[in-house]
Protein backbone atom coordinates (compact mmCIF):
# COMPACT_ATOMS: atom_id res chain seq x y z
CA UNK A 1 0.00 0.00 0.00
CA UNK A 2 1.17 3.56 -0.43
CA UNK A 3 0.17 6.89 1.16
CA UNK A 4 -0.39 9.73 0.14
CA UNK A 5 -1.38 13.26 1.65
CA UNK A 6 -4.18 14.34 0.08
CA UNK A 7 -4.96 18.33 0.60
CA UNK A 8 -6.78 18.26 3.26
CA UNK A 9 -3.82 16.50 5.21
CA UNK A 10 -5.81 13.41 5.83
CA UNK A 11 -3.54 10.14 4.36
CA UNK A 12 -5.06 8.53 1.75
CA UNK A 13 -3.93 4.95 1.10
CA UNK A 14 -3.83 3.15 -1.89
CA UNK A 15 -3.39 -0.26 -3.31
CA UNK A 16 -0.12 -0.78 -5.85
CA UNK A 17 -2.92 -1.71 -8.66
CA UNK A 18 -4.96 1.88 -8.81
CA UNK A 19 -1.74 3.72 -8.36
CA UNK A 20 -0.64 1.03 -11.79
CA UNK A 21 -3.87 1.99 -13.37
CA UNK A 22 -3.11 5.75 -12.96
CA UNK A 23 0.60 5.27 -14.26
CA UNK A 24 1.45 7.04 -17.82
CA UNK A 25 3.08 3.91 -19.82
CA UNK A 26 6.96 5.15 -20.93
CA UNK A 27 9.39 4.02 -22.91
CA UNK A 28 11.03 0.67 -21.68
CA UNK A 29 14.50 1.22 -20.70
CA UNK A 30 15.62 -1.80 -18.59
CA UNK A 31 17.55 -4.45 -20.18
CA UNK A 32 15.49 -7.11 -21.23
CA UNK A 33 12.11 -5.48 -21.38
CA UNK A 34 10.08 -4.08 -23.97
CA UNK A 35 7.04 -1.44 -24.49
CA UNK A 36 4.08 -3.39 -24.17
CA UNK A 37 0.83 -2.88 -26.41
CA UNK A 38 -2.37 -1.76 -24.52
CA UNK A 39 -3.69 -5.10 -24.69
CA UNK A 40 -0.61 -6.68 -22.72
CA UNK A 41 -0.86 -4.12 -20.53
CA UNK A 42 -4.72 -4.42 -20.06
CA UNK A 43 -4.20 -8.40 -19.62
CA UNK A 44 -1.24 -7.99 -17.18
CA UNK A 45 -3.82 -6.05 -15.19
CA UNK A 46 -6.37 -8.62 -15.16
CA UNK A 47 -4.27 -10.58 -13.33
CA UNK A 48 -3.17 -8.49 -11.47
CA UNK A 49 -6.66 -7.51 -10.23
CA UNK A 50 -7.50 -11.68 -9.91
CA UNK A 51 -3.93 -11.87 -7.63
CA UNK A 52 -5.39 -9.47 -5.61
CA UNK A 53 -8.52 -10.96 -5.11
CA UNK A 54 -6.62 -14.65 -4.74
CA UNK A 55 -4.38 -12.96 -2.22
CA UNK A 56 -7.78 -11.38 0.24
CA UNK A 57 -8.88 -15.51 -0.39
CA UNK A 58 -5.78 -17.12 1.04
CA UNK A 59 -5.95 -14.09 3.87
CA UNK A 60 -9.31 -15.34 4.65
CA UNK A 61 -8.44 -19.26 4.69
CA UNK A 62 -5.34 -18.62 6.79
CA UNK A 63 -7.12 -16.99 9.25
CA UNK A 64 -9.88 -19.62 9.17
CA UNK A 65 -6.95 -22.20 10.09
CA UNK A 66 -5.89 -19.96 12.63
CA UNK A 67 -8.66 -19.92 14.46
CA UNK A 68 -9.84 -23.14 14.05
CA UNK A 69 -6.73 -25.36 15.21
CA UNK A 70 -6.74 -29.19 14.96
CA UNK A 71 -7.45 -31.13 18.42
CA UNK A 72 -3.97 -33.32 18.28
CA UNK A 73 -3.42 -36.46 16.54
CA UNK A 74 -0.03 -37.06 16.65
CA UNK A 75 0.58 -36.51 12.91
CA UNK A 76 2.66 -33.27 12.39
CA UNK A 77 2.16 -33.87 8.45
CA UNK A 78 -2.08 -32.56 8.67
CA UNK A 79 -0.29 -28.85 9.57
CA UNK A 80 -3.12 -26.87 8.12
CA UNK A 81 -0.90 -23.41 8.61
CA UNK A 82 1.48 -24.88 6.55
CA UNK A 83 -0.23 -26.09 3.66
CA UNK A 84 -2.13 -23.03 3.48
CA UNK A 85 1.72 -21.05 3.54
CA UNK A 86 2.71 -23.14 0.62
CA UNK A 87 -0.36 -22.45 -1.11
CA UNK A 88 0.09 -18.70 -0.88
CA UNK A 89 3.66 -19.46 -2.04
CA UNK A 90 2.74 -20.92 -4.95
CA UNK A 91 -0.50 -19.14 -5.76
CA UNK A 92 1.86 -15.72 -6.15
CA UNK A 93 4.39 -17.74 -8.34
CA UNK A 94 1.76 -18.84 -10.83
CA UNK A 95 0.51 -15.37 -11.11
CA UNK A 96 4.28 -14.09 -11.53
CA UNK A 97 4.51 -16.75 -14.17
CA UNK A 98 1.60 -15.74 -16.13
CA UNK A 99 2.50 -12.42 -15.94
CA UNK A 100 6.48 -13.13 -17.67
CA UNK A 101 3.72 -14.87 -19.99
CA UNK A 102 2.37 -11.83 -21.41
CA UNK A 103 5.25 -9.49 -20.84
CA UNK A 104 7.50 -11.83 -22.37
CA UNK A 105 11.02 -10.89 -21.26
CA UNK A 106 14.07 -11.23 -23.54
CA UNK A 107 16.33 -12.49 -20.63
CA UNK A 108 16.48 -15.02 -18.30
Amino acid sequence: MYEKKAEDGKLEVRSHYAIMEQATPVKASIKGYRQLSDAEQALINRVKATAEEVAHLVTDVRDFVESNPLEHDGVTRLNPARWAALADTDLQVGFMKLVRAIARPTTY
